[in-house]
């Protein structure tokens, strides 16, 4: 739902999405930077546990360690290729299941 709600008040202020029909964004099949994202993630949430007492809940902390987790994957293109040559499987596995969900 709350998805739902982001994307409202983002077409309120005029922010065009595209329709599944062009790109399905919300899907975790085709969508690259869900991966990225999960990659992001669960390095701060690393970083984040390992702090103690209050910096763990500290808004600098968080932004230091994000910036710290964005500059050691900006460099990684071993992952970005990894991620992109991924992305042909994703697309014969949708193929294959007629555009419904898949298990890759």
């Amino acid at each position: 739902m709350k998805a739902y709600a982001t994307q409202y008040l983002l077409e309120d202020e005029g922010v065009q999405f595209w329709g599944n029909s062009i790109w399905p964004g919300n899907s975790h099949d085709m969508n690259p930077a869900e991966n990225v994202g999960a990659i992001i993630k669960d390095n701060v949430e690393d970083l984040m546990a390992n702090e103690d007492g209050q910096n763990r809940y500290s808004y600098d902390v968080l932004k230091t360690n994000i910036e710290k987790t964005l500059r050691d994957i900006e460099d990684d293109t071993a992952l970005f290729i990894d991620l992109l040559c991924s992305m042909r499987k994703g697309f014969d596995a949708l193929e294959a299941a007629g555009g419904g969900h898949t298990n890759f």
